[in-house]
């Protein structure tokens, strides 16, 4: 056994010395050589005895400083000299002490190999469009960067298939002449898993961030503008899935009305549209050139079953607004559709009816979300005081208001409150704003 392995096979045995060889560790791993200074806090009596014997000098405070220089001078005077700090950590651990400023190096090397291999990948095949992505994303450390970096270091032969499957999809779409897919056709196409580009996922995520360096276009700020930028790509997302339930509402498709709505609205049924059954309709109309909007299923079954025998246009959203909601409100903006939209008095509600506002602030109309609404309203449900904060963006004046009071209040407002309220503008005609 060399002087270094006995010389870590001694200090090993000193278990009272473990704190001190662990930061020594750190320590070098942060300088790459015999520098810095540690302290030991709270040192037990055992502890202090040891680096007594250790280092030739007596601590009276729990508290204890020691340099690194100070360890590897001591260690000259020793049986096991000559030898360096460096030597005896390695010992004492049984493995190579790599420097942090090593490790990013070597990891930087890693990454640099990868994205070699897969640009030497796409270039083989001619795929230059693709090469061109990786090439800007490792360059700018954007368009996915952090996605395919995050997803190699956990494993790169996984990273690698990530890289190959949205690579081919991309490719796929620059060079596509055939018509539109649904992506989860080429999902199952490219890798055989129909769910592999699904919003969401690493791929799903990478995708986008590839159609966003291909169309020179941001990341997708809502599922709206997912939906567009994969449809401008000849990507169909799943139209099925996005649905909102209307009443009354007519479309307008090669220059004529959509026979499909104007059945339901003769039988006086509800109708749920799809993202698929708005596709290539130009225009939406509301009765009497408005449409009313509520955000609860609950509520749109009461006021649909009171006005399902006047021309009124109801809409519901069941929430979040969805690609189809979405689609079918820019269709009456279209049509010059004046559109009142109401829903929950709460922090979340507040900020949906703010966006779908702040997106048509000419078009759009907020109804019965007013700080009297609010109080007519009030559950008593207490809100959770992390939810306050998103009231702080509320942009409508309105709504501003309404928010003040909800932050005093403290308490959720809903629409189930406000239903004779809400049937009573609709039997008027005459909605009140917030």
């Amino acid at each position: 056994m060399s002087n270094s392995g006995e010389c870590g096979a001694y200090f090993r045995q000193q278990k009272e010395l473990k704190r001190l060889f662990d930061e020594m560790r750190k320590k070098w791993q942060s300088y790459g050589r015999c520098a810095g200074t540690i302290c030991l806090k709270n040192c037990s009596g055992e502890e202090r005895k040891a680096l007594e014997r250790m280092l030739g000098q007596t601590f009276w405070e729990t508290d204890v400083k020691i340099t690194l220089n100070q360890v590897e001078k001591v260690l000259q005077d020793t049986r096991f000299a000559p030898i360096t700090l460096e030597e005896l950590l390695e010992a004492y651990f049984r493995e190579k002490i790599v420097t942090n400023s090593n490790k990013r190096q070597e990891k930087m090397r890693q990454r640099e190999a990868f994205f070699h291999q897969v640009q030497q990948y796409f270039r083989q095949r001619g795929a230059h469009g693709v090469c061109q992505w990786y090439q800007r994303m490792q360059e700018e450390r954007r368009y996915g960067y952090a996605v395919l970096n995050r997803e190699q270091e956990n494993s790169e032969k996984n990273a690698f298939l990530l890289a190959k499957y949205v690579g081919e999809a991309l490719a796929w779409t620059q060079d596509n002449t055939r018509g539109d897919i649904p992506v989860a056709v080429l999902s199952a196409k490219i890798t055989g898993n129909p769910h592999y580009f699904d919003r969401g996922t690493p791929a799903g995520t990478l995708l986008i961030h590839s159609l966003c360096f291909s169309q020179s276009r941001e990341y997708p700020a809502s599922a709206y503008e997912w939906k567009e930028l994969l449809t401008a790509a000849g990507i169909l997302p799943d139209d099925v899935a996005s649905m909102v339930i209307t009443y009354g509402v007519h479309l307008r498709k090669n220059g004529g009305l959509h026979p499909g709505p104007e059945a339901f609205y003769h039988l006086q049924e509800p109708l749920t549209l799809t993202s698929m059954n708005l596709m290539g309709c130009e225009l939406a109309l509301g009765e009497n050139g408005r449409a009313f909007i509520v955000e609860n299923e609950m509520v749109f079954r009461y006021l649909y079953e009171k006005v399902r025998r006047q021309n009124i246009t109801l809409l519901c959203t069941s929430g979040q607004m969805r690609t189809a909601a979405l689609e079918l409100i820019r269709l009456l903006v279209q049509g010059k559709t004046e559109i009142y939209y109401s829903g929950d008095i709460d922090p979340e509600g507040l900020g949906i009816a703010d966006r779908i506002w702040q997106r048509y602030p000419e078009n759009i109309r907020i109804w019965r979300m007013s700080p009297d609404d609010y109080k007519r309203g009030l559950s008593e449900e207490m809100l959770e005081s992390r939810s306050m904060s998103q009231l702080d963006t509320i942009q409508n004046p309105g709504l501003a208001q309404t928010a003040l009071c909800l932050k005093e209040i403290k308490k959720a407002a809903y629409q189930e409150n406000l239903l004779r309220e809400l049937l009573g503008d609709l039997s008027e005609g005459q909605p009140l704003r917030a």
